[in-house]
C-alpha cells in the first residue's frame, strides 16, 4: 500500500512522528507553493492514501470527516460548485470523529487536496487527523483500520 503523509511546520512533534510511521512526512510551510509540489507528489506516487497530521488544538486526538470550501470565511475556491468533500474515516479506538470542520490552513490543505484528486479522478483516500502527542503511538492504525 502506497501512502503519501504530510503535516505542518508548525506540527511540534515531527521527529516522533517520522520515528513512528518510518517513512518521510511532506511539510507544509508556504501553502501555495508547498502544493504545487505536493501535487506532483501525487502525481508521481499514486498513492493508495493520503494522511495528513497536525497537533490537536482540543482535549482529545480528532479525525475530521469532512473539508469545506473555506479559509478563515472566505471561499478557498470561489469558482467550485462543490462547498464540501467527505473525507475517509477509519474507526480508531480513542480517537473522536470532529463533524465540525475547521476554516484553517489544515482545511485549506483537505479541500485543495481533495479538490486536485477530484479533478484528476484519482481514486486516493484522504484521512485527516489532529492528534495529542499522547496519541502518536496510534497513527499506523489509521492504515490498519482502512
Amino acid at each position: 500500500m502506497n501512502i503519501l503523509f504530510y503535516t505542518f511546520r508548525t506540527f511540534p512533534w515531527f521527529d516522533d512522528l517520522k520515528s513512528i510511521i518510518g517513512q518521510d512526512v511532506f511539510v507544509f510551510g508556504k501553502l501555495k507553493e508547498d502544493l504545487e509540489k505536493f501535487k506532483k507528489l501525487i502525481d508521481e506516487n499514486q498513492p493508495d492514501i493520503i494522511i495528513g497530521i497536525a497537533k490537536s488544538p482540543h482535549q482529545s486526538s480528532q479525525m475530521e470527516a469532512y473539508a469545506i470550501n473555506n479559509f478563515h470565511g472566505k471561499k478557498i475556491d470561489k469558482n467550485s460548485k462543490i462547498e464540501l468533500y467527505k473525507l475517509h474515516c477509519p474507526k480508531i479506538e480513542n480517537i473522536k470523529l470532529n463533524d465540525r470542520p475547521s476554516n484553517t490552513f489544515c482545511n485549506w490543505t483537505m479541500y485543495k487536496i481533495s479538490e486536485y484528486l477530484d479533478q484528476k479522478n484519482i481514486d486516493t483516500k484522504l484521512i485527516f487527523i489532529h492528534t495529542k502527542k499522547d496519541d502518536l503511538h496510534l497513527l499506523p492504525n489509521l492504515i490498519i483500520g482502512n
